[in-house]
């Protein structure tokens, strides 16, 4: 009897003739546990508060700057898809920003970013359910006046070659 495409699931798993479904990772919250999980390794800056921003339209600066050092994580852009060739293969795209806040000092701010810089290039291919973490960009704002120091990251992460669900 021949095998039609809806009885073959890409993750090679059938189950009672149903197409079996497997949760795509939500990279927020992954990326938000790839820090906090990889951050003892780095004694000499504390462990920052991370917060998971879940709409990047609504404004997250409402949080208190005494408990800590604060790490937000946010969505910097719509999430793209690149066709390659004859659409059997795309690859995903996911842009993300962490903002990065202080009282301590502008040093403690670029400290952060180092640490957050090393555990991103140290577990750049240890992203689960993504390929690549690529870093973009890093810029301060620092009013120094009111003693608010912050920073935003910019990287993305990525996916490349994946079979397009259907043409399984």
């Amino acid at each position: 009897m021949p095998v039609s495409i809806y009885d073959i699931v890409s993750i090679g798993e059938q189950i009672s003739g149903e197409v079996a479904f497997s949760q795509e990772s939500e990279p927020l919250t992954t990326m938000q546990a790839l820090l906090t999980d990889n951050w003892v390794v780095y004694s000499t800056t504390p462990l920052p508060i991370f917060l998971v921003a879940n709409d990047s339209t609504e404004p997250y600066v409402r949080f208190d700057m005494n408990a800590g050092d604060h790490v937000i994580i946010r969505m910097s852009g719509s999430e793209n898809i690149r066709y390659r060739g004859n659409i059997i293969y795309y690859d995903r795209i996911y842009p993300m920003g962490l903002s990065i806040w202080t009282k301590t000092s502008r040093q403690r701010l670029r400290n952060l970013y180092k640490v957050i810089r090393s555990i991103c290039f140290m577990k750049k291919h240890n992203f689960s359910g993504w390929q690549l973490i690529r870093l973009g960009s890093y810029q301060e704002m620092v009013n120094e006046s009111s003693n608010v120091w912050r920073g935003e990251i910019n990287l993305v992460v990525e996916n490349h070659g994946i079979r397009s669900e259907e043409a399984v």
